[in-house]
């Protein structure tokens, strides 16, 4: 037995070193180099160790869901598509594509699960966690290669899109591998990240709605495999299983309004304070709500464009010009009244409410970034 743990031990050494390796590669072939690693050493690793069956009675059914989940993730998508709108997908299906994003992503996908499962099912619980990051570190090879890392949105695509969804869907691999073997998990992926490779239009869903949703749906199939399939099920008492209800649910229910309120896609809609020209009534770092509307008066706190930039200034006073009402606006904080004038064009809407300081986190890393990169 020490003598397999410290086999492992090197085997897995090997695949972190190939994938922090790819890392620093070129993004055009960053997939196609790992993904022939990763064959290579998947056929050595399979042929050695991976001599265990599945024979549970629930294994057809596990794997049948998984599919089924699949399948429902990608219509869910397109259905917010119809709200979302739809844009032409950034892959076009042909040769290079099919050489350097669709064979490649199915390779690894393929390899990376034949591994998780005979690691796994080697039972070296020393091992669990160091599998569980190599595989993290998978996702982001084929991730984030689609995610523009060159400004703040990008960095904090990353953050949500691959780190906290891959971590959600790599607790639920690793709790369903081991159990039902590895086919209904790649058919999974396969399916949830393909098919903007292979349909010409995709929903034009926001990064961080994305995020939210590729975070919560493992979520949602961890709690339906824990208990429908899991044969070690532990029984809850029915008031215990309502809270846990009620609590989950209101926990879906307040995220997804947060991430609709981010998007901008909504009738209210939260803005970070990024300067201090309002201080006194509203500080920089502080986070407002405010409502889309035109129907704004004097002394309303609005939110409009100026130069491409959104701003938050107070209207001072009101006049009609050329027939149509015109705002002009001042920071509370400002000795002087801003040019010029806004109309209803530039107006986005009113503050609502602030909650105060919790936007800092966002400032602080833009201007981390923007350091960076001078």
């Amino acid at each position: 037995m020490q003598i397999d743990k410290v086999k492992i031990s090197v085997l897995q050494l090997i695949i972190f070193v190939a994938v922090i390796t790819t890392f620093f590669l070129s993004r055009t072939y960053s997939r196609v180099f790992f993904a022939i690693f990763i064959a290579i050493y998947t056929y050595f690793v399979k042929n050695y160790y991976n001599k265990r069956h599945i024979k549970k009675a629930a294994y057809v059914e596990a794997n049948a869901s998984l599919i089924i989940f699949g399948i429902i993730f990608v219509l869910a998508a397109y259905l917010l598509g119809l709200y979302f709108e739809f844009v032409i997908s950034p892959y076009k299906l042909g040769f290079k594509s099919l050489f350097i994003n669709i064979i490649p992503i199915s390779v690894i996908i393929y390899c990376t699960e034949v591994i998780r499962y005979t690691f796994l099912s080697e039972k070296l619980k020393v091992n669990n966690v160091i599998t569980f990051i190599i595989m993290f570190l998978i996702d982001g090879i084929i991730l984030m290669d689609s995610i523009n890392t060159g400004n703040l949105n990008g960095i904090l695509a990353i953050v949500g899109y691959v780190m906290f969804s891959s971590f959600f869907s790599n607790m639920l691999y690793n709790h369903i591998s081991p159990k039902y073997g590895y086919k209904g998990i790649v058919i999974y992926r396969l399916i949830t990240i393909l098919y903007s490779y292979f349909i010409p239009f995709v929903p034009n869903i926001y990064m961080f709605l994305k995020s939210f949703l590729r975070l919560l749906y493992p979520c949602i199939m961890f709690l339906v495999f824990e208990r429908t399939f899991d044969s070690k099920r532990t029984i809850i008492p029915a008031k215990y299983r309502f809270q846990e209800f009620v609590l989950t649910v209101s926990t879906v229910i307040i995220s997804l309004l947060i991430i609709f309120s981010v998007s901008g896609n909504f009738k209210y809609t939260f803005l970070v304070v990024g300067s201090g020209s309002m201080s006194g009534t509203i500080e920089m770092g502080d986070i407002v709500l405010y409502e889309e509307t035109k129907d704004v008066k004097e002394n309303d706190i609005i939110v409009f464009h100026s130069n491409d930039v959104l701003m938050l200034h107070r209207i001072i006073y009101q006049r009609i010009i050329n027939g149509r009402p015109s705002f002009y606006t001042k920071g509370d904080a400002n000795d002087q009244a801003d040019d010029g004038f806004r109309i209803s064009d530039d107006i986005e809407g009113k503050v609502i409410f602030k909650i105060p300081k919790i936007g800092y986190i966002n400032i602080w890393l833009r201007d981390a970034f923007n350091h960076s990169k001078k």
